[in-house]
């Protein structure tokens, strides 16, 4: 069989775990008219002299070479639209991909699209196209943020904010990509110096390693804060924030059921990432997707779906007070349409709607005076 390297754009997904890999393995072997099944694309790489490169089918193409099975091949052509639109039509809907996952490849697919840099040390290691600003098209169409999370089924926010890690550290997009760390942790890891955020991109734990450095820039910052202020001073009340205001449960029916259902979700968050971290140790030297009981138990899939229930949760706690409603779920005489009535939303909602308070923020103020 013809050796082929791998297109950009199809690096721009994450590789199949070493569990499923393995399951997969054991089923072509079993049934080798499993090569049949799936054709393996290939596309010109434009900036390797027009080199063709898989583009999609690449785990089917490693099998069918590794038993010695041949497997069928077409070749696609076009802009980089088309391509990165072929893409993502074959990758995005894939099973066991987090939104973090989707969205990195969603960021790395528009960032071909604009032609992006294609010659750091992200992509020379295998990692997906560096991201230009995803809200700034240069040469091509591209996709808004907000037409990538309608078609992928990702919030836009997550979106943004693995847009703004990767632009901020191109090493985090690899990391992103295969699942390593959050969007949202991401996010907050791209505020810190340059030095730091390389090194929390490179760590064998890019979670683990993001928590520690948030941590103690937050102690840093609290101590500076104390120094400048003095011990003598004592602590003023906090500023209420204009986008986010607190819930008042005066006038939100909602809100002390909304304060009580994030305080569950956030334990229960704690305690699902406490249990995945107990069910890894189980296995010797973190070896918990290579271990030969991991494989036959396929824990990389069942490692990946604990993953993905934890990043929901935590992406849609109801902490924030709906712009549109006020708070009260309705609008209009009818249900807030925003928050289907309930008057209270999670955060990326929040951040989608927080404009609006410049417009309802006397009613909110009416709201206070009359309760």
């Amino acid at each position: 069989m013809t050796d082929y390297e791998f297109h950009p754009l199809c690096l721009a997904f994450p590789a199949m775990t070493a569990g499923a890999y393995a399951k997969r393995l054991a089923d072509y072997r079993k049934h080798p008219e499993r090569a049949d099944d799936t054709v393996v694309l290939l596309a010109a790489d434009e900036e390797d002299a027009g080199k063709l490169k898989i583009l999609d089918g690449r785990h089917h193409y490693r099998i069918c070479k590794e038993l010695g099975y041949e497997c069928g091949f077409e070749t696609v052509a076009g802009d980089r639209d088309e391509l990165a639109d072929i893409a993502e039509s074959r990758g995005i809907n894939r099973r066991h991909q987090s939104e973090t996952q989707i969205a990195a490849a969603l960021v790395a697919l528009n960032a071909f699209r604009h032609g992006g840099d294609r010659k750091s040390e992200a992509v020379k290691n295998q990692a997906a196209p560096v991201p230009l600003d995803p809200a700034k098209p240069k040469k091509s169409k591209g996709k808004t943020q907000s037409e990538a999370a309608k078609t992928s089924g990702v919030s836009e926010r997550t979106i943004r904010s693995a847009g703004v890690a990767a632009k901020a550290e191109p090493d985090l997009l690899p990391a992103m990509r295969d699942g390593k760390i959050d969007a949202k942790t991401a996010e907050k890891v791209a505020k810190l110096p340059a030095a730091t955020r390389k090194k929390v991109a490179g760590a064998k734990d890019p979670k683990k390693a993001a928590t520690a450095a948030l941590k103690k820039a937050k102690e840093e910052k609290a101590s500076g804060a104390q120094d400048v202020s003095g011990a003598s001073q004592s602590p003023k009340a906090p500023e209420e924030d204009p986008e986010n205001p607190p819930a008042d449960q005066r006038f939100m029916p909602n809100a002390a059921e909304a304060v009580a259902l994030a305080d569950s979700f956030k334990n229960l968050v704690s305690r699902l990432r406490a249990a995945r971290t107990d069910l890894r140790k189980c296995f010797p030297d973190e070896s918990h997707l290579k271990h030969r009981l991991a494989l036959r138990i396929n824990f990389g899939e069942f490692d990946a779906q604990l993953s993905d229930l934890i990043e929901t949760l935590d992406r849609n706690l109801p902490e924030c007070v709906c712009p549109p409603c006020c708070g009260t779920g309705t609008e209009g005489g009818k249900d807030c349409k925003y928050c289907d009535g309930y008057g209270i939303v999670d955060r990326h909602h929040h951040d989608g709607l927080k404009a609006k308070w410049k417009h309802t923020r006397p009613r909110l103020l009416e709201l206070r005076g009359g309760a």
